[in-house]
């Protein structure tokens, strides 16, 4: 058994509810500021931490823990400002985010710590998605009551991923352009 030692240290707008995922399958709930979590079998786990703000807002940060066979205790610092792995976080920000079928919106990326090396990837929340880091997309909503859209922007930085989420962000009404 291995035992892996991980630190919540999210800082800035206050936390409604964690949710952690060790990568052998099994999660937990746990807001404390140390998480300890024992691992059976040697090998690199993917292990994420999803953090929801009383705003609704939500983020998520990725590390791959790699444990060797001898026994040792490592430590996964999951620390951040609603974003920040490192220094380094994913951010955007959509405009226009109410828009009539057939308009764009322009995404600007705001993250922190890129590097070159760094990409990303956009998810507009329609089946579609994109590379580029200041995107511009056009949303259809062909009939019907106003559409609301998630947009997801991961940043994969030389050391770890980060990922930023704004839920039913983009509102796409029926009416055409004008």
């Amino acid at each position: 058994m291995t035992t892996v030692n991980f630190y919540n240290q999210i800082s800035g707008e206050a936390v409604d509810h964690l949710t952690w995922d060790f990568g052998d399958g099994t999660t937990s709930s746990s807001t404390d500021a140390t998480v300890a979590h024992a691992y059976s079998t040697s090998g690199d786990y993917t292990v994420s931490l999803d953090a929801f703000s009383i705003s609704a807002q939500h983020d998520t940060q990725v590390k791959i823990v790699s444990l060797s066979s001898a026994p040792v205790t490592i430590t996964g610092d999951f620390t951040w400002a609603m974003g920040a792995v490192d220094g380094s976080y994913a951010a955007f920000i959509g405009s226009p985010v109410s828009i009539a079928t057939g308009n764009s919106v322009s995404f600007t990326n705001q993250s922190t710590g890129t590097l070159p090396g760094t990409t990303y990837s956009w998810n507009f929340g329609d089946g579609t998605t994109s590379t580029s880091a200041n995107p511009s997309h056009t949303y259809l909503n062909p009939s019907g009551p106003t559409l609301y859209f998630s947009v997801s922007l991961t940043a994969f930085y030389s050391d770890s991923t980060d990922k930023a989420t704004r839920s039913s962000y983009i509102a796409v009404s029926s009416a055409p352009p004008v």
